[in-house]
């Protein structure tokens, strides 16, 4: 057998939520489905990740060791899915960008350029607004984020 996602993710939940019933809860599954999960993930590595004392789990060296680079293989996945998405149009995403006059044109049509070569799936709406403008969206606490 081989690691597969679903059992770092119950590895990182039970790390992260510091029990395995939390983080059943969490990730909205039962409790032996999660403990089956980190079974067989340390199964596969050949090495017991937490210390149990009766409901209580800890990280065991070993355990710590390889937390983040499991969260890192998350964080990846969901990168690499995230990517497919966009690539495959499934993804819609918008960009609003407000801004004023204070940067040159082509700064702004270079920029344009490439978040469009970047990012095939993503809707960019660029408006040029004066400074005194953008301040008052901002207080109003609308959808606009200063570019800086």
């Amino acid at each position: 057998m081989s690691i597969n996602l679903s059992q770092i993710e119950a590895f990182c939940a039970v790390v992260s939520a510091g029990s395995v019933s939390e983080a059943a809860r969490v990730l909205d599954c039962n409790r032996t489905k999660l403990s089956m999960a980190i079974k067989a993930l340390e199964k596969d590595l050949d090495t017991d990740l937490f210390v149990r004392t009766g409901n209580n789990v800890t990280l065991s060296e070993t355990g710590k060791a390889i937390y983040k680079d499991c969260e890192n293989l998350l964080v990846t996945s969901a990168r690499i899915r995230q990517t497919c998405a966009q690539v495959s149009g499934d993804f819609a995403t918008e960009l609003r960008i407000a801004h004023d006059d204070s940067l040159p044109d082509q700064v702004w049509q270079d920029l344009t350029l490439e978040l469009n070569q970047r990012y095939p799936a993503l809707s960019l709406n660029i408006v040029l607004a004066s400074s005194g403008d953008l301040a008052t969206s901002l207080k109003r606490n609308r959808s606009i984020s200063p570019l800086v």
